[in-house]
Order: structure tokens, then C-alpha cells, then sequence
């Protein structure tokens, strides 16, 4: 596993391809899959107050579908399906 993390910035690489990032754009946060990524679920270390919005992007920022992101024990989890580029936060 590797991380690096930042104020406005995190990226996480685990096992068996859960790959992403996590960055901040204005007040609204992206969490993005490695390319190429199969199926899986991120687990994204949530500090902030719950979104109001999250949407289902594609690479260049449009909004394909609604999404729900269910909160864990202080992470947030995301259902990446194959294909999936990411999600916005509001």
C-alpha cells in the first residue's frame, strides 16, 4: 500500500487495484480512479462535513449521473464501477 496525503490533496494505491485520488478544486472535492481501474470500493478519509452533492463524472468534468456515497467510520466509500472516472463532491 502507498499514500501521500496533503491539506488539499490524498492519493491512496492498495492491494488488489483500489487506486485514487482525492483533490480539492475551489469547494468542491474530486475523488478520482487510477486509469484503467476495474471495479472497487474507496475508502476516502473524510474530515469535512458530509457533501450535499455527488455526481458520477466522466475525464472531462461532465456529469454523467447522480451517485450516493455512504459514510463508514469517518470515511466516506465510493462504488468505483469499471469504467467509472471519478466523482464530484459539492
Amino acid at each position: 500500500m502507498e499514500w501521500s496525503r496533503s491539506r488539499d490533496a490524498y492519493y491512496f494505491n492498495g492491494r488488489g487495484g483500489a487506486a485514487y485520488r482525492k483533490v480539492r478544486q475551489g469547494n468542491q472535492w474530486l475523488i478520482m480512479a487510477a486509469p484503467d481501474s476495474k471495479a472497487f470500493a474507496a475508502r476516502v478519509p473524510w474530515t469535512d462535513p458530509d457533501p450535499k452533492q455527488a455526481a458520477i463524472i466522466d475525464e472531462q468534468g461532465n456529469v454523467l449521473r447522480q451517485a450516493t456515497v455512504r459514510r463508514e467510520a469517518g470515511d466516506l466509500v465510493f462504488e468505483f464501477d469499471a469504467g467509472v472516472f471519478g466523482f464530484r463532491l459539492e
